[in-house]
């Protein structure tokens, strides 16, 4: 990525902590270093996690509505943690191929779940030339053990031992090295996905764009589920319309209120309640039909009653 960016024409400046975002007239003029040197942009996009974004800009300037984004997601409860290990060893610790990435629901000590990948795999240069570098990690609730470092040091040490049984290669590692990671991301759950996170622009904002796996998501995958999804849209005819699901709540239409049809039409339908599929000229089609054009000129009756058309 560094190599793209400088080919771009860009300048990669390593070790330059930025103090904050500067902001005018709602308009992002650029970066202060911690050193007070300003930087003058037209834009800046913020990797940051979402929960350190108030301390890169000044009181007032991050709209109210983000702010109270920020506040649900940065709870320990709503954040990605794992403990782990990096392992390198002469040969690779995952069997199968090293490329594999492996998960796992609970190991036999921990019980927690977790996952394995060998990077070396990815990216030759990550290790010295006959080392594979290898991380294993396994998640935990936050909110139950967030800082508690005995309950971490102990399921540390119970890892260890799963990890041996579950990769024997292992146990022949040149050095392995634990680590804690407590802000990884945002949890992946309902009520913390989609529209619950940020947006990469920020409204009233001009020149700011947000990036990061605590911000909503537009990775490759997201991208071609929208595509596909834009393309069923326009190749369905204009005159159909999606079937309605049997287990979905129908409108309850009043007797003698649903909508009449000559008969052999090919769109007749009974009332709404009954619950039944037609099929028109051009395939199913839905139950949801076009709005009645029928009322009751007098009081409700009984079946026998009849309807004005209006």
């Amino acid at each position: 990525m560094s190599t793209a960016f400088t080919s771009a024409g860009g300048t990669v400046r390593l070790g330059a902590k930025v103090d904050r975002v500067v902001v005018e007239n709602r308009v992002v003029r650029g970066l202060e270093l911690a050193d007070g040197e300003v930087i003058e942009a037209d834009a800046v996009v913020v990797t940051a996690p979402v929960w350190n974004l108030p301390q890169l800009f000044d009181e007032g300037v991050l709209p109210w509505d983000l702010l109270e984004r920020i506040r649900l997601l940065r709870k320990n409860g709503n954040r990605a943690c794992w403990i782990g290990y990096w392992i390198a060893a002469e040969e690779p610790v995952i069997a199968m191929t090293e490329r594999e990435m492996a998960s796992f629901f609970a190991t036999p000590r921990t019980g927690l779940p977790g996952f394995t990948l060998n990077f070396t795999g990815y990216d030759p240069s990550v290790s010295p030339d006959g080392e594979y570098l290898t991380c294993v990690g396994a998640a935990f609730d936050a909110v139950r053990h967030h800082g508690d470092r005995a309950w971490i040091d102990r399921k540390l040490h119970e890892l260890w031992l799963d990890i041996e049984d579950m990769l024997p290669m292992a146990k022949h590692a040149l050095w392995k090295r634990p680590h804690l990671v407590t802000t990884y991301g945002v949890v992946n759950k309902p009520g913390l996905v989609g529209a619950m996170r940020p947006d990469a622009v920020v409204p009233g904002l001009e020149g700011l764009v947000l990036a990061g796996d605590t911000t909503r998501a537009r990775g490759v995958g997201i991208e071609q589920g929208r595509a596909n999804r834009d393309h069923g849209r326009r190749s369905r005819p204009r005159n159909t319309a999606p079937v309605l699901r049997r287990h979905r709540p129908l409108l309850n239409v009043p007797r003698g209120c649903e909508r009449r049809l000559p008969t052999g039409s090919t769109h007749q339908t009974g009332p709404l309640s009954a619950g039944r599929r037609t099929r028109g000229p051009l395939g199913p089609t839905c139950l949801r039909s076009p709005p009645v054009h029928e009322a009751r000129t007098s009081a409700p009756a009984g079946r026998g009653s009849s309807a004005a058309r209006t």
